[in-house]
């Protein structure tokens, strides 16, 4: 149910690009959503040419969002803290949940909605992120990252190495052994209801081929940690990392960008047919000449 009133947000419009420590980045419909650590949400239509502030009424630790379209978006974080706008950052309305645990993040399929949190919290809606109720989780392990290929198929990875599946949108979740996962994750991207990859500390980088029954460990030239792990539309695969951006054209051999430099990216989003990668240092575009700062 809703624990609050819609709080007015504190608005502005300016030409120049988010500065801040970037949490995570969004996007739907054109839409790019910018998440900034404790407070600011930056969101710009026009491709970064111009950006507008919301801020958030409260001040806490931002983990996520989650863009449902261009008027509409998720923040989570820290002591439970969920926050939802339907007039993009106007006015942001606290949903009351019934933890008070970290929130770490959150994937939508049209109305259906996922969240991943500390102690093997995972929450679900079917309203557009309006009220949310628990999924009976395997496991105390904290959930960092969670991904559905379709309204039934679904996989959840954190601390330890953990990997939670379900075939039936989440009314049942069962723990996965994978003895190949060494280190803890922090992305899971699912490509289909077969394919998907996980990532997470030392390099790990793990794929199923089976819908996540079983893993296999891939090779990676990276000795950092490896934060997120996306696949574009044209299927080409790209992993996020301390000290670069790797990139596969078909998910099995992974070759590095060339960045070479403590980037610390944490997040690749498709922005109108081209790719962003964020982190809290800077925010990249890929252009002809490669990944580079957004102007």
């Amino acid at each position: 149910m809703i624990g609050h009133l819609a709080l007015a947000a504190l608005l502005q419009i300016t030409p120049a690009r988010p500065r801040c420590s970037v949490q995570d980045a969004a996007q739907a419909d054109g839409s790019v959503w910018i998440l900034c650590n404790f407070r600011d949400v930056h969101i710009s239509a026009d491709q970064g040419k111009t950006w507008t502030q919301s801020r958030l009424p409260q001040e806490f630790k931002h983990r996520a969002i989650a863009a449902l379209d261009a008027q509409q978006a998720i923040v989570i974080g820290d002591q439970g803290n969920l926050w939802r706008t339907a007039d993009r950052g106007k006015t942001w309305t606290k949903i009351a949940v019934d933890t008070e645990a970290v929130l770490t993040d959150v994937q939508f399929l049209a109305d259906l909605g996922w969240i991943g949190g500390y102690s093997g919290m995972i929450l679900h809606s079917k309203d557009r992120g309006q009220t949310w109720t628990k999924q009976p989780t395997i496991g105390s392990e904290s959930v960092e990252s969670i991904s559905f290929a379709d309204p039934l198929h679904g996989l959840a990875v954190g601390w330890g190495g953990a990997i939670l599946r379900t075939v039936d949108g989440g009314a049942k979740w069962e723990r996965v052994k994978a003895p190949a996962a060494l280190w803890s994750f922090s992305s899971v991207f699912m490509k289909d209801v077969n394919n998907a990859w996980a990532v997470g500390m030392s390099g790990q980088l793990m794929r199923t081929t089976d819908g996540g029954a079983t893993w296999t460990a891939q090779r990676l030239e990276a000795s950092g940690s490896l934060s997120s792990v996306f696949f574009d539309k044209r299927g080409r695969g790209w992993i996020t990392s301390d000290r670069d951006i790797y990139t596969s054209p078909d998910g099995d051999k992974w070759s590095p960008s060339g960045l070479n430099d403590w980037v610390f990216l944490n997040e690749i989003i498709e922005v109108g047919g081209t790719l962003w990668a964020a982190g809290p240092l800077d925010i990249y575009r890929r252009g002809e000449k490669g990944w580079e700062s957004l102007p």
